[in-house]
């Protein structure tokens, strides 16, 4: 069984706080003290060790971390720093974030880290309780409530994404909405809206990078499941043209102008490796295409009586050089060294 990492804020009142623990019975505690204040200067700290004594928590189990109580800023990066650590520690550990405790700021740090690391899995939770006046809630009526914000970091991956569709990381913002479109579908909370929001533009992009790689016939069953072309007139104009390219004619001039589009990308993106060998490509399926169209010569079977007589004598010791080559042997009918042997 995967184990249970408690994070939780800590202030002047530990009941909220033991019964956290007593419910959840992590395997480890972080305890986030306020590095400042309190009678002795000690922030929280003391409340911590308290809470570590009344529980009988062994010196292993719990680690006590100061962060500044009145710096957002600053807690909020020393909250990231520890979220980090302690999921670096055990990768497939539950990560519990409660911010019940501790000053306004502490609270506002700890919430802010957990939505900020999205892949780490992290739930967070405040204890809550019956009040009987403005100030405290009653002793022993307090209990853990689960916060659901699958929708709002939904929200912040569709952000990301619109960036990364800029950049034409089409490929990468489908594995950024992956996780949210799945999450969302069993998310009672969460807007149908935003649902088909999330699942349009992760179908989309899945639609988009298959088109990047060339894989045509995928990219258009995706088009065509998922109804792309409803209501989205900036993807609707693309089913003509990606019909066109899934056909089985290849030779297509529509297919050159994609892989020059296609090139363009690769260069926007800063891949000049890939920018270059699609244009060196294009070159090669131009003249392929220019061959077939007006003189009826198929690349891959070449028939030299087609070649212009001038060329003939050339081609034809070409072809004999490329048998030579790929039997091993030199003209002369000595058998070919490797270059790696002597």
């Amino acid at each position: 069984m995967a184990k249970t990492i408690l994070l939780c804020t800590v202030g002047g009142s530990p009941r909220p706080i033991e019964t956290a623990i007593r419910a959840l019975r992590p395997d480890r505690i972080v305890f986030l003290v306020s590095q400042e204040g309190g009678p002795d200067g000690r922030g929280s700290r003391p409340e911590a060790e308290r809470i570590a004594r009344e529980l009988g928590l062994e010196a292993d189990r719990f680690l006590i971390e100061p962060i500044p109580a009145d710096d957002p800023d600053a807690a909020g990066v020393r909250c990231g720093e520890i979220l980090r650590r302690e999921r670096a520690r055990s990768k497939a550990a539950r990560i519990v974030c409660d911010y019940t405790g501790g000053t306004k700021t502490m609270s506002a740090a700890l919430m802010l880290a957990a939505i900020g690391e999205p892949d780490a899995r992290v739930e967070l939770q405040f204890m809550r309780g019956e009040r009987r006046d403005l100030h405290k809630v009653a002793d022993g009526t307090e209990r853990p409530v689960r916060l659901a914000v699958d929708a709002l970091l939904a929200e912040r991956a569709l952000e990301r994404v619109e960036l990364l569709w800029r950049n034409y990381g089409y490929a990468e913002a489908e594995a950024v909405l992956r996780p949210h479109h799945d999450a969302l579908q069993v998310v009672e909370s969460a807007s149908e809206a935003l649902r088909q929001r999330v699942a349009r533009a992760c179908h989309a992009s899945a639609m988009l990078a298959a088109w990047d790689r060339f894989e045509y016939r995928r990219a258009l069953a995706l088009f065509n499941d998922h109804g792309l072309a409803r209501g989205w007139k900036e993807v609707a104009r693309l089913r003509e043209s990606l019909q066109r390219l899934a056909s089985p004619d290849r030779r297509l001039p529509l297919s050159l102008l994609d892989l020059w589009r296609n090139a363009r990308r690769r260069a926007a993106r800063g891949q000049y490796d890939d920018a270059v060998a699609r244009a060196y490509r294009l070159l090669e399926a131009t003249v392929q295409h220019l061959l077939a169209r007006e003189r009826g010569i198929d690349t891959s079977a070449v028939d030299l009586e087609r070649i212009p007589e001038e060329l003939r004598a050339k081609w034809a010791a070409a072809r004999r050089s490329a048998t030579t080559r790929a039997t091993g042997r030199s003209r002369d009918g000595e058998v070919g060294r490797s270059v790696f042997r002597p």
